[in-house]
């Protein structure tokens, strides 16, 4: 059976993600806890079907040998959010801190809209505690896990690959919600990242985000909300 891409969430963390249905549950959380740092025993995993999805289903209370291809929501693109149970958590404790930031940033932002704020350098963000990087360094998380690089560069060489498919004017659909349309742009953009190759859509229908530009730059012409970006 083959591999999908999903999202994963927590309070601190997002990222997209190849998983393949052949997966036990249990062996899924030990993966989520390397991307999270939620134990296995501590994750409550909310599977969301797609972004209109309000209702999300609870899939962490089955069986640990339960296999992924059973969960019929499970499907490309799907979002998978891990919860972390224990209430007092050094992740919960950084949430909460990093919320409160945001709050005070809001609101100094409302009240003082032409003023300049405190910005930390990377350097000098890098040598505080109690951060959400230093939680992710102590964990070795995201970056900082010794496998990242490989497993990213794993990842860009499949959806290279799977570029060499495509060709411009191809009639397609999107797997995760049936939209159709045809490809108008096949490439990397440098506006999302430098690494993998996206796939530029005019959609039959006006159920995309773009004219086929990414901040002011076309990459295709279209009509508004009718352009779309997928990543290969």
């Amino acid at each position: 059976m083959a591999d999908i891409s999903i999202y994963v969430t927590s309070l601190l963390t997002s990222s997209e993600r190849r998983i393949s249905l052949n997966y036990s549950l249990g062996y899924l959380k030990k993966r989520l806890e390397l991307i999270t740092g939620v134990p296995p025993a501590n994750q409550q995993l909310l599977l969301y079907a797609t972004s209109l999805t309000t209702d999300p289903i609870i899939i962490d209370d089955k069986g640990d040998d339960t296999l992924l291809s059973t969960f019929p929501d499970l499907i490309p693109f799907a979002r998978l959010h891990v919860n972390d149970t224990r209430p007092d958590s050094e992740l919960n404790e950084l949430a909460k801190r990093q919320n409160s930031c945001n709050d005070k940033n809001e609101d100094n932002s409302n009240n003082n809209n032409n003023n300049e704020f405190f910005k930390l350098n990377e350097e000098d963000y890098s040598k505080k505690e109690n951060t959400v990087r230093s939680w992710k360094l102590k964990n070795k998380l995201g970056r900082f896990n010794e496998g990242y690089s490989a497993n990213k560069q794993k990842e860009i060489d499949e959806t290279n690959l799977l570029s060499l498919n495509y060709k411009i004017d191809d009639r397609c659909k999107v797997i995760k919600d049936n939209r159709i349309g045809t490809i108008k742009y096949i490439g990397k953009i440098k506006e999302i990242d430098n690494d993998f190759i996206w796939v530029g859509i005019e959609f039959d229908e006006p159920v995309g985000k773009n004219n086929g530009s990414i901040k002011n730059y076309h990459y295709f012409n279209c009509k508004k909300n009718y352009g779309g970006f997928l990543k290969a």
